[in-house]
């Protein structure tokens, strides 16, 4: 594996968390390109996705004994449900009613989640016991969470690469470069923007159930989100949207500079502040975020 090296490396100094994290967030940032980095569709809503496979693994999980192996293809499964309604309705819109469709979305999620109390938990969340068995998705070597979340990001980057050279995929970044042109030429644009929501979907409700099974803790507001569901857009956007390994990069520089943060006075809101600036210098001076520096000076393809 890509970062096993690396994994290995930043154990022994005792911040393997660090990795984890930025592989956690590598894996979100790539599931969103599927749909933000192809089609150009600015999503908000992938924080919403993020819980509901939480939620869904570990509810099978906690009710039904169903190991969270299995429950992870029902996380993607769930969250793909509950985006083909909003991605039929939002879909068809143009401008910035799609982005405030999907912030409705992540507040509807979480006041569901809340309201829930007898299913959800509501505040208090859900808490999942330790076994430390493989067969519930549990380890006491850290390792273990490091092979799982590279799994899924390595899913995320399949599809991605399967994308970029197959015809759909051609089809997206026409409807990405120009939708009215696309519609003309008789490419059913709703349908194929649709599709890669789904799929962006149903891998992040996937990273949900690692995040159960990581922390072994999930409440309404640590899951669905709108800080997180921005973060995740930052990261595939500043590392390099539309690129397979543009999110990958944003998500190693963005936990970078959180973990970086730690070490700097305890001032509120400092690491958004530092997101902010790394954000608008990155649009200003590279469009195409890091990865297409990188590219520029032939340090990537």
């Amino acid at each position: 594996m890509l970062f096993v090296p690396l994994i290995a490396y930043v154990s022994f100094l005792n911040y393997f968390s660090v990795i984890v994290l930025a592989l956690f967030y590598s894996a979100l940032g790539s599931a969103w390109d599927i749909l933000g980095g192809r089609t150009g569709q600015l999503s908000f809503g992938n924080s919403a996705f993020l819980a509901i496979g939480a939620y869904t693994s570990t509810l099978l999980f906690l009710d039904f004994h169903l190991t969270p192996w299995i429950g992870l293809i029902f996380a993607g499964i769930f969250a793909s449900v509950s985006a083909l309604p909003l991605g039929l309705i939002s879909l068809r819109l143009k401008g910035p009613f799609f982005v405030v469709g999907t912030f409705a979305f992540v507040e509807v999620i979480q006041l569901l989640l809340t309201h829930f109390v007898k299913i959800t938990g509501g505040d208090i969340g859900l808490i999942i016991p330790l076994t430390n068995k493989l067969i519930d998705m549990e380890s006491n070597n850290p390792l273990f969470y490091a092979y799982l979340i590279e799994g899924i990001l390595f899913l995320a980057i399949g599809v991605n690469y399967l994308l970029s050279n197959s015809r759909t995929g051609y089809l997206l970044i026409a409807i990405k470069e120009d939708e009215d042109v696309a519609s003309s030429l008789g490419i059913r644009t709703t349908i194929y923007k649709v599709f890669a929501f789904l799929i962006s979907a149903f891998i992040t409700g996937m990273v949900g159930t690692f995040y159960a099974q990581y922390y072994l803790f999930i409440t309404p507001t640590n899951t669905a989100s709108i800080p997180l569901s921005i973060q995740i857009a930052i990261t595939a956007i500043i590392g390099g949207s539309g690129k397979i390994w543009g999110p990958v990069l944003g998500g190693f520089l963005l936990e970078t500079l959180a973990f970086a943060v730690t070490f700097l006075p305890p001032i509120p809101g400092l690491d958004y502040l530092i997101y902010g600036v790394l954000l608008i210098s990155v649009l200003i001076l590279s469009p195409g975020g890091i990865y297409e520096i990188f590219t520029k000076r032939g340090l990537a393809k």
